[in-house]
């Protein structure tokens, strides 16, 4: 808890407070609040105009979002603001903290599992296909094209059955690392489950240029893996490719599409990159 006079000046520190500030009463009554401020937090000008606000105002403010706040000791917090006047004929303001680091950092950790795969970190379907959708949105207006492979892996049961389903974890971290180091930092690489991954373009200019990365996907993946005390193991990857606004304009159709251009590289031979054709959508139909 923290008050102020009418002009912003400190009039009252709880410990607490005094933790977080490294200092108590004696060294910061009567100085202003702030500057103070500035040390500790980049939403200090938000913080001192909804001071302002209140004391002018007479009336009891909160913070809109947690306030990051770096303390004296160097910890990083994050902090509710709530104001209430002061009712006197000096006026003033009260502002009570309230630390909700804990509580902000679980709900993060939540976000986060809802929408990554938890072996490989990589986003998952749900988060994929949202990206998807919006880069969609985005190439709608720009008039780009977007990319959407859907990755298979080849042979890789017999790694579980002959090495173990920890080799066969270790694998799957292992693809998910080289085809990171195969894309931009603006395209996305995801899991969608079992030995199926899925990487978003969201800006090309040309069909050839989403050939070029599942290519470079593919020769990645077909160099043998080392892991722990196994012998080298081989896989290959069989890869489709839907393309947005050729193959059409939804998420989920072009996710369905990507699917099938991938089994139809599988079954022409694996280790094989396949674009959508429309016609078999025709002949399906």
């Amino acid at each position: 808890v923290v008050s102020v006079d009418r002009g912003g000046n400190i009039l009252f520190i709880n410990p607490v407070a005094e933790a977080l500030l490294g200092a108590g009463l004696a060294e910061l009554g009567g100085q202003p609040l702030a500057p103070l401020l500035m040390r500790f937090t980049a939403d200090a000008g938000q913080l001192e105009a909804l001071i302002q606000r209140c004391i002018a105002s007479g009336r009891q403010f909160q913070l809109a979002g947690p306030l990051a706040w770096a303390g004296a000791g160097g910890a990083r917090h994050m902090l509710t603001v709530t104001l209430a006047p002061i009712d006197s004929d000096e006026g003033g303001a009260v502002l009570a903290f309230h630390d909700v680091t804990e509580s902000v950092a679980s709900t993060q950790r939540l976000r986060h599992e809802a929408t990554h795969d938890p072996l490989t970190g990589l986003p998952n379907r749900s988060l994929l296909l949202d990206r998807l959708q919006r880069a969609i949105a985005r190439s709608t207006r720009a008039g780009s094209m977007v990319a959407v492979l859907f990755i298979d892996l080849d042979r890789f049961k017999p790694v579980n059955d002959t090495h173990g389903h920890h080799v066969g974890d270790l694998l799957l971290q292992a693809v998910a690392r080289r085809m990171q180091d195969c894309v931009r930092e603006s395209d996305s690489v995801g899991r969608i489950g079992g030995d199926e991954f899925f990487i978003l373009l969201p800006v090309i200019e040309h069909t050839a240029d989403a050939l070029t990365v599942a290519e470079k996907v593919r020769d990645a993946l077909s160099r043998p893996f080392t892991l722990e005390d196994t012998q080298a193991i081989g896989i290959s990857s069989s890869i489709g490719i839907t393309l947005y606004p050729d193959h059409g304009d939804d998420a989920r159709l072009l996710y369905r599409y990507a699917d099938q251009a991938m089994y139809r590289a599988k079954a022409q031979g694996r280790n094989q990159v396949q674009v959508f054709d429309t016609a078999w959508a025709s002949a399906s139909a």
